[in-house]
C-alpha cells in the first residue's frame, strides 16, 4: 500500500526480504531528533462542532461491517461493496479520459480532505485531483463521482528524510454534495488519549495486493489491523541500519500478513467509536514490505495534530 519505497538494510540475511517503502521508490531516512508537532492554542468545543459536519463517520448500507469482522489484508484481501466508506478518497491525476491513482486520503469537510504529504514530494507527478464516491477506479464514467481540482494544500512540517509529520490538508476547489456513496469522516476529537492499544482499526485503499506489484486495485479492499505496543513497534524499525523514530506522533498497526501496502498511502485508519460512527484516527504512511509479520505498517496519528487541523480548516 504505502506509495513509499526505498529499500533499508535491516540485517544481511533480512537484506533482499524486507525492503522499507517510501512514497516515491527513491526516498532513504536517516535517524534525526524529531522536531516538534505543529500545534495551536486547543479549540473549543463550539470551533469543532461549527467546522465538522454532523453527518460525518456514518457509513453507507451495503455490506455493513465492522472492523472486527474476518477480513483479510489489503494484500490478497477481500473488495469492499460501493458506499462502505464514503469518505475514502482518490487522490491522483487524469489520463486522457483515465484517472491514475496516486494515494489515499479522507473527507473531513465540505470542502477538505486529510491525506499525506509524502503524495505530494514528486513535481513532475504531483496529484492535483480529487475523487469522491468513487468505487472502480477502471471505469470511465460513475453517476456517484465527484471530481474536484486541488485549489490548496498545507502539510504539517513534513520531513522527506524521516517521513517525520506525514499529513496534509486539501482545500478543495468547490463544495461537496453528501450523499448515499459521500460522507466525511469524524475527527476524534474525544480520543486524544486513547492509545488504541490491542483495538482492532480498519484500513482500506486501492493499493498493491502483494508487495513488488505493478498495479493497484480497480476497487478498494479493507482489512482489520490491531494497533500493537508503540516501543516495540520503533524497536523493529531501530533494527534497521539507517533508522527512524516512531514516537507519540505515530501509531502502529498489523501484524501476521495483515497491513496497508503500497498505493494506500494517505488513506484512512478507521476506528468504530462508542457512539457508532467511525473517526479517521490514523493516516497511512510507511512500512516495511507489505503485511511482514516483524514490521507493522506505521500511520501517522491524527489526534497529535486536531489543534493544527483546526487552526488549518478555519
Amino acid at each position: 500500500m504505502k506509495w513509499l519505497c526505498s529499500v533499508l538494510l535491516l540485517q544481511t540475511w533480512v537484506t533482499a526480504q524486507v525492503p522499507v517503502l517510501f512514497p516515491d521508490d527513491r526516498t532513504s531516512i536517516r535517524a534525526q531528533t524529531p522536531p516538534p508537532v505543529p500545534t495551536q492554542p486547543p479549540p473549543t468545543e463550539t470551533t469543532s462542532a461549527s467546522i465538522i459536519p454532523e453527518e460525518c463517520g456514518i457509513p453507507g448500507q451495503p455490506g455493513r461491517r465492522g472492523p472486527h469482522s474476518r477480513v483479510r489484508r489489503i494484500s490478497g484481501g477481500i473488495e469492499i461493496k460501493k458506499g462502505r466508506w464514503p469518505w475514502l478518497a482518490a487522490i491522483g491525476l487524469r489520463t486522457g479520459s483515465g484517472f491514475k491513482l496516486l494515494c489515499g486520503g479522507t473527507l473531513i469537510t465540505r470542502r477538505h480532505v486529510l491525506t499525506a504529504a509524502q503524495c505530494f514530494t514528486q513535481p513532475q507527478e504531483a496529484p492535483y485531483v480529487v475523487r469522491l464516491g468513487e468505487h472502480n477506479i477502471s471505469k470511465p464514467y460513475d453517476a456517484n463521482r465527484q471530481d474536484f481540482s486541488i485549489a490548496k494544500t498545507v502539510d504539517g512540517g513534513y520531513k522527506q528524510e524521516t517521513q517525520e509529520n506525514d499529513i496534509l490538508i486539501i482545500t478543495l476547489d468547490g463544495s461537496v454534495n453528501f450523499g448515499e456513496f459521500i460522507q466525511p469522516a469524524c475527527l476524534p476529537f474525544h480520543e486524544r488519549e486513547n492509545d488504541f492499544r490491542r483495538r482492532m482499526l480498519a484500513v482500506v485503499g486501492w493499493g498493491n495486493t502483494r508487495f513488488g506489484e505493478g498495479n493497484f486495485t480497480t476497487v478498494p479492499r479493507e482489512t482489520g489491523v490491531q494497533i500493537v505496543d508503540r516501543n516495540d513497534c520503533n524497536s523493529r524499525y531501530q533494527a534497521l541500519q539507517t533508522k527512524v523514530v516512531i514516537d507519540e506522533r505515530y501509531l502502529c498497526a498489523g501484524t501476521g500478513g495483515r497491513d496497508a501496502c503500497k498505493g494506500d498511502s494517505g488513506g484512512p485508519l478507521n476506528f468504530l467509536g462508542p457512539d457508532g460512527r467511525y473517526y479517521v484516527v490514523g493516516i497511512v504512511a510507511f512500512g516495511a514490505g507489505c503485511g511482514h509479520p516483524d514490521f507493522p505498517g506505521v500511520n501517522t496519528r491524527v489526534t497529535r495534530y486536531l489543534d493544527w487541523i483546526l487552526n488549518n480548516l478555519n
